[in-house]
């Protein structure tokens, strides 16, 4: 592992988290061969892991380069989890089971001191009843957003049937719940759409 290289990556990155994270990061992504990619905002996902495959022999994890440093390194420890129980497993476990839960609990905790203390309980109880995805985590998304919003974070899972939202510039309405996420029509296309109840939106209508 080369010094500079893992130095330099290290300040890269406090662009995102915070300089004693980075410097746990770095050695870690270098180690593991990782090519972490930095996305532009997705609607579907905040992050993805990918294993080696055919010709590409490293590790791939992205994420949305968005999201608050806290925010940031909670899914990057995610998908680091996917790779830990990937190298050990392959295939053979399902994505998020018993073996990714104990790998993402044990992550964490290397990280806590990145968080501050009233985050760390946020976590914890996170980590308590653990989801597939980060984001769908509605108590988690709030009180993680808080830390850049200073305005009052707007759930979708927080609106009725009926209510009109705004949303990455385009207006819906909340028609009805269907499991963990909620049907919605956009009021100028008509077009119907499935979004997860932990979108942050702006209700146009209380």
């Amino acid at each position: 592992m080369k010094r500079s290289e893992v130095g330099e990556l290290a300040e890269q990155l406090t662009s995102f988290i915070s300089s004693d994270a980075s410097e746990m990061v770095a050695p870690f992504l270098v180690k593991e061969n990782i090519k972490l990619t930095i996305t532009k905002k997705r609607k579907t996902k905040i992050g993805d892991y990918r294993p080696p495959h055919g010709k590409v022999a490293y590790h791939r994890v992205s994420i949305n380069g968005d999201l608050n440093p806290y925010m940031f390194l909670l899914v990057l420890l995610h998908e680091f989890a996917h790779l830990n129980v990937w190298n050990q497993y392959k295939r053979n476990v399902k994505p998020h089971g018993l073996e990714w839960k104990k790998e993402y609990k044990q992550l964490y905790h290397q990280y806590t001191s990145c968080f501050p203390e009233d985050i760390q309980l946020v976590i914890e109880k996170h980590l308590s009843n653990l989801k597939a995805t980060t984001c769908n985590d509605s108590f988690l998304t709030k009180h993680l957003m808080h830390m850049d919003i200073k305005d009052e974070i707007q759930l979708l899972n927080e609106l009725v049937p009926g209510d009109n939202f705004e949303a990455d510039g385009r207006m819906f309405q909340m028609i009805k719940k269907r499991r963990t996420r909620f049907l919605c029509q956009e009021i100028t296309s008509k077009k119907n759409y499935l979004v997860a109840g932990s979108a942050v939106v702006n209700r146009l209508n209380k």
